[in-house]
């Protein structure tokens, strides 16, 4: 079983520039909604991490150069130079990350949720509904060949 540390920390240059929206239908339409993290930063949910030290700045410079994300090469960097589990599912980041640190843990979105519907007891009804805003506001769907992805459609995951 997934194993989290107390406390989940947020690249600031994700929170700043990337996790700044969501798509939602009004009136028979797609449109962006914004997202504000801030309360669960104020409750200490969620913390920033912002690139330290050369180590974590080259490192940034590398992941870069091969993954071609700004948030996925800094939150990389950091991940592998502090020894974090990272949450991440692209394919080229996940290869690129698990080459240079075999030691990192990569953790796919899906591993999130499960995680948190085994430690919450989540409602059937409720991982559904969470299921669906995840699939059409975040555009979020797990591949295929993602390990959970029978997971995925068994609990209520729209295709």
């Amino acid at each position: 079983m997934l194993q989290l540390g107390e406390y989940v920390k947020v690249s600031a240059y994700v929170y700043q520039k990337e996790a700044l929206w969501i798509k939602r239908t009004a009136d028979d339409k797609r449109v962006r909604e914004q997202i504000d993290l801030t309360s669960l930063i104020d409750q200490g949910l969620i913390s920033l991490a912002m690139l330290e030290g050369e180590n974590e700045s080259n490192l940034h410079l590398y992941f870069s150069r091969l993954i071609r994300d700004e948030g996925e090469s800094r939150t990389g960097a950091i991940a592998v130079e502090r020894d974090w589990a990272i949450g991440i599912d692209d394919r080229k980041a996940r290869r690129v990350i698990a080459e240079t640190s075999a030691e990192t843990e990569l953790v796919y979105t899906v591993e999130l949720l499960k995680h948190w519907t085994e430690t919450d007891r989540v409602s059937a009804k409720e991982l559904q509904s969470a299921l669906r805003s995840i699939r059409y506001d975040a555009s979020y769907l797990p591949r295929k060949a993602n390990p959970l992805h029978a997971w995925w459609v068994e609990s209520g995951g729209p295709l």
